[in-house]
């Protein structure tokens, strides 16, 4: 039988429950009355719960070596989504605290962005040769080119960084596939990788001649960012 709420009846109903609940926990619980049905009878939702005489908590207030030592004793660095969604207090409150999230960890000895770094070299070293940054991307692989890149400086730089070669033929037909750019990063990545202009000219299809102008207009152009 459906519930006809009236003043007394929500005010009971509060009595009851007799632990204050903020409108968004009370909502999540799909608790009843609604929140709405609540604001219906009381102009404000802390006023409801005084008519019910059931105090409002007033929120810990943690000292810094509380909130590290929570850090310590999981004794892993959490991502801001993870943490959220099984400790307490939320990563807000260290943000607040120190800053950033990135600061709480350093307050403890363990550095987000080291951990982050070793977490992409597992992942590329699961892979016997190297990929492009362009297929990577469009294989929607995991960590983004994004964050490789932001970690290591370059998309080179990360690969160099796990040990993993370059498979001539597969990535050359990788780039084939792909832009001018993509290209000639391949060519001046297999010369910077020992093979000779010869190799080179025979797995890009293309003149040593060619490939030589490439590797020239390629070293201008870092010239050109470099100043």
């Amino acid at each position: 039988m459906k519930t006809i709420w009236t003043k007394a009846l929500v005010k009971e109903r509060l009595e009851e429950v007799g632990v204050y609940s903020t409108k968004e926990a009370w909502r999540n619980a799909k608790q009843k009355p609604s929140v709405e049905v609540i604001l219906y009878f009381f102009s404000r939702w802390e006023d409801a719960w005084k008519a019910a005489n059931v105090p409002r908590v007033k929120k810990k207030k943690y000292e810094d070596d509380e909130l590290l030592s929570m850090l310590k004793a999981v004794g892993q660095y959490l991502s801001v989504k993870e943490w959220d969604a099984r400790y307490w207090p939320k990563s807000t409150t260290y943000r607040m605290r120190f800053g950033t999230w990135r600061n709480a960890w350093l307050q403890v000895g363990i550095d987000p962005s080291t951990l982050h770094r070793e977490t992409i070299l597992r992942a590329l070293q699961q892979e016997p040769y190297r990929w492009t940054a362009q297929t990577w991307r469009n294989a929607h692989k995991s960590p983004s080119v994004s964050s490789i890149v932001n970690a290591f400086g370059s998309w080179e730089q990360a690969w160099d960084q796990a040990g993993i070669p370059i498979d001539p033929t597969s990535i050359v037909t990788l780039s084939l596939r792909e832009d001018g750019n993509e290209r000639n990063r391949t060519i001046v990545l297999l010369r910077t990788q020992n093979y000779s202009m010869s190799e080179i000219a025979k797995l890009m299809n293309l003149s040593r001649q060619r490939i030589y102008q490439i590797l020239q207009e390629e070293k201008l152009r870092t010239i050109a960012l470099l100043h």
